[in-house]
């Protein structure tokens, strides 16, 4: 079922940019991971927290730049806290600073609200090669969960960092939030608060950059009919992403974090996973360029 919708969501936004212009560039990323709480109305875990309950998702993107100053960005993914999500984005861009803004469908989550509007908005300045900021805050707009089928997804990220040689360092907090009313009297919610130091390596001209990344994540997850029970796994995690060009118009990436300690908190106290399950989120792209210019380049900042 969700392969079925994931590719009826890709097949939407390939229309979209059925018409490609000179710049376009075509994102995929396959995803699949084991360090998440399940999506369906379950009950609290019980045991030790399990490693055999996969994720597997997709992500697609279409891009380009409209004049010197503004770009788009379509797309959809399956995330495994917000679940799917189809993202149309602008961006304008004044050097110092870029704004974007636009709209995002939460796309068959439910069978009763099977398209639920927000709004994403981001800000960021920056001081070219020295330092810069952003922040970002995507939420679904519409009123709260009154009756089943009804739910609402945020985001917020704010990131900072600093350029030294051959390398971007960036200091990061995400939450992501789902809330979704299972039925007339049970709702459930799923959260996850991560707290990242990433470290961009790269080297001008070269055809591959490596990022580093080494962080904290608290994943939650609460059944709530009136007596919230809510089971949270905290996790120290280290990863990589590479992203290597491979021809002038063509890059692959892979991505792969693990956790190094994992721990029950809440409901899952004394349940923590057992030491020796290898616990991780991953993911293998391809990102092509149609038309003129070369894919990649020197790297920016996250």
């Amino acid at each position: 079922m969700r392969t079925s919708r994931a590719a009826a969501a890709a097949a939407l936004i390939l229309a979209l940019a059925a018409a490609p212009l000179s710049g376009l560039e075509i994102a995929t990323e396959a995803r699949a991971g084991n360090i998440f709480f399940p999506w369906p109305q379950a009950a609290a875990t019980t045991g030790a927290f399990p490693s055999d309950n996969y994720f597997w998702g997709a992500a697609l993107s279409v891009s380009d730049s409209v004049g010197d100053s503004l770009s788009y960005r379509i797309g959809y993914e399956t995330d495994p806290v917000l679940r799917h999500l189809v993202t149309v984005l602008l961006t304008y861009d004044l050097g110092f600073a870029q704004f974007s803004a636009g709209p995002f469908l939460g796309a068959f989550n439910s069978r009763e609200a099977p398209l639920k509007g927000g709004l994403s908005t981001s800000l960021r300045f920056e001081w070219p090669g020295r330092v810069f900021a952003s922040i970002r805050s995507d939420s679904s707009l519409g009123g709260g969960l009154l009756a089943a089928g009804d739910y609402i997804q945020e985001t917020t990220e704010i990131s900072a960092g600093w350029y030294v040689y051959n390398a971007i360092c960036t200091l990061s907090m995400l939450t992501k939030k789902f809330y979704i009313q299972e039925t007339d009297t049970l709702m459930t919610q799923d959260r996850l608060a991560r707290y990242t130091f990433d470290v961009n390596v790269y080297r001008k001209g070269a055809p591959l950059t490596l990022v580093w990344t080494l962080g904290y994540q608290a994943l939650s997850k609460t059944w709530d009919d009136g007596t919230p029970e809510t089971d949270t796994l905290g996790s120290v995690i280290l990863g990589t992403r590479a992203d290597w060009r491979v021809a002038r118009k063509l890059r692959v990436t892979a991505r792969l974090e693990t956790s190094v300690f994992s721990f029950g908190a809440d409901g899952l106290q004394g349940q923590s996973p057992d030491p020796g399950a290898f616990l991780f989120d991953a993911g293998l792209g391809v990102i092509y360029r149609i038309g003129e210019g070369t894919s990649g380049g020197s790297p920016s900042a996250p």
